[in-house]
């Protein structure tokens, strides 16, 4: 039981391994970007639509956060279809050729991990209760895991 001044924090789940891996192979400085991103949206916080933006279309329920660095544009796709959790379905460098559309294999595979979400999403309710810390105190980052943990 939490008390009128307790926060819930969404705990942060990386689809698989591949996407962790990705992940942490992003360059600090954008890895660090992406985890103050990433906290944000743990808390509650909103992000400017430059940096977050929901996506449309067969990718609805997606949403992307776009990091600059060195010329380069970084991209870290994100679910928050479960109330307890964020679930970071990809994560890397942007690789597509036609301004700001996302390649085709990049579309499939999202889909592809967006859908499994789905049975990670319920596995993870029978293992994962949501973290909870007192407001007075302020919120620390949840331990990040990979979803098969």
């Amino acid at each position: 039981m939490t008390s009128n001044d307790s926060l819930h924090v969404r705990e942060v789940i990386f689809i698989n391994e591949r996407c962790r891996v990705d992940y942490e192979s992003l360059p600090a400085e954008v890895r660090e970007s992406a985890d103050q991103a990433i906290d944000a949206l743990q808390n509650a916080r909103p992000l400017p639509p430059k940096l977050y933006q929901s996506l449309g279309g067969t990718l609805a329920g997606i949403n992307e956060i776009r990091l600059g660095h060195d010329d380069n544009t970084y991209r870290v796709y994100v679910t928050l279809k479960c109330p307890w959790i964020i679930m970071v379905l990809d994560a890397g460098i942007k690789k597509s050729t036609e301004g700001k559309n996302i390649p085709k294999w990049q579309k499939e595979r999202l889909e592809t991990r967006y859908k499994k979400r789905v049975n990670t999403a319920r596995r993870m309710t029978l293992t994962s209760r949501p973290a909870t810390t007192n407001a007075r105190h302020g919120v620390t980052s949840s331990r990040r895991r990979t979803a098969h943990e």
